[in-house]
């Protein structure tokens, strides 16, 4: 037989070998046959001694073992080299003399893997079960008469706002926004207690994951939806993104919660259900809230400044007392709101509706190069608009805007 042949010969064998190998009991045998053949048609002229496996090795433990007894195999091979043309031709009998070899550190090795990873599952179930144990002792000690019990409860609901507690999200979102449609606030000091602000802090950190999950879902029933138009089962559509954030804005309610006095600068609350909500004296400055539905809100004495309002919905809201500067309200729709006593000197209007809705005592004055007549012309609609006592624009200059864009 030709050397062009017999190698050939002795790689099919070898491929043969080596998949009966992995059939019978799993990829290590084949791949130290592999390994084997390319390292020079090297074998071990006897099996070196390897270390043994405690019984409760941990998995790196374990692959440290693996790693001391494959080299010791290695060694093994390189130190019993055949140099022999001849030996070149019985490479099928030197692939089976490795394979006990093979077969006998998969015995070592896959059993302890497979408890390994046996152990590692009821570990999970019971810290699982543990959780839940410790979450459910967690809710009721939440109503407890006692303040400092409260309160004590309300710190370690925060662990389980964690990364890892994902499962937790919903539960924390309903029992959180429970809590704070029933809050009490006091007007003459609506700062919240250490208990609330445990709560609120819980309920901002859950949002997170919770949006990612509803955006995920509308996203993926999109795709479905748009598959359904190619096909010709539904009309043609036009989802937005706007579209898509009030989807899941409406899957996330905290409708009449009392965030009164809260600190929420930075905070997102985007893409959440926020109808009625109060924000009476909280600090909102650089926070975002994109999407948000935020009909009916009261955000009397509120601190704006520099938020993000696209695409939010602020239709009958109350601003009294507050500021907006810098604040960028980009399709945001303000529909029969009430702007009172508020600065607004600086920010965007641009594509936001101000229909029916009240100015009063507003500073429009600008401390940009856009001055209150270009950023008012930016908005999509004043129609029905008034304004009272205004600083920046007169009120005839409002209703030339105005009338200019019903006319166009």
């Amino acid at each position: 037989m030709g050397a062009e042949k017999l190698h050939g010969h002795a790689i099919t064998r070898r491929e043969l070998l080596k998949r009966t190998a992995i059939g019978a009991a799993g990829g290590i045998a084949g791949a130290m046959l592999d390994r084997a053949y390319d390292n020079s048609q090297r074998i071990p002229t006897k099996m070196p001694p390897l270390l043994s496996i405690p019984e409760e090795a941990t998995l790196d433990e374990l692959t440290k073992i693996e790693e001391i007894n494959n080299g010791r195999v290695h060694r093994q091979i390189e130190m019993d080299q055949i140099a022999s043309a001849k030996s070149s031709t019985s490479l099928l009998g030197r692939a089976t003399n490795l394979a006990p070899i093979a077969f006998a550190a998969l015995g070592i090795y896959v059993p302890a893997r497979n408890e390994l990873r046996r152990r590692r599952e009821e570990r999970l179930e019971a810290r699982r079960r543990e959780d839940e144990i410790r979450f459910a002792d967690i809710t009721s000690r939440l109503t407890d008469e006692q303040s400092t019990v409260k309160y004590l409860a309300s710190i370690e609901l925060l662990r389980f706002t964690e990364p890892g507690y994902e499962a937790y999200a919903q539960r924390i979102f309903n029992l959180t926004t429970g809590f704070l449609k029933e809050r009490v606030v006091d007007p003459e000091n609506p700062t919240p207690t250490r208990f609330e602000a445990n709560l609120i802090t819980s309920f901002i950190k859950v949002l997170e994951p919770l949006r990612d999950t509803k955006i995920d879902e509308r996203t993926e029933a999109f795709k479905k939806y748009q598959k359904q138009v190619v096909r010709g089962k539904e009309p043609q559509e036009t989802w937005s993104g706007a579209d898509i954030a009030k989807e899941v804005a409406l899957s996330l309610d905290a409708s009449e919660i009392h965030l009164d006095g809260a600190n929420l600068a930075g905070a997102n609350l985007s893409m959440l259900n926020l109808r009625g909500a109060s924000f009476r004296n909280a600090l909102l400055n650089s926070s975002s809230l994109y999407g948000a539905l935020l009909p009916k809100a009261d955000f009397t004495n509120a601190k704006l400044e520099n938020a993000f309002l696209l695409h939010a919905n602020l239709q009958g809201a109350m601003i009294d007392n507050a500021t907006l500067d810098g604040a960028s309200c980009i399709d945001a729709d303000f529909e029969n709101a009430l702007f009172q006593n508020l600065s607004f000197t600086v920010g965007t209007l641009i594509e936001s509706v101000f229909q029916g809705t009240h100015f009063i005592n507003v500073d429009f004055t600008s401390r940009e190069s856009l001055n209150p007549h270009d950023r008012l012309k930016e908005t999509k609609s004043l129609k029905d608009a008034q304004i009272v006592h205004c600083s920046g624009i007169t009120e005839e200059e409002f209703n030339e805007i105005r009338r200019r864009q019903h006319t166009t």
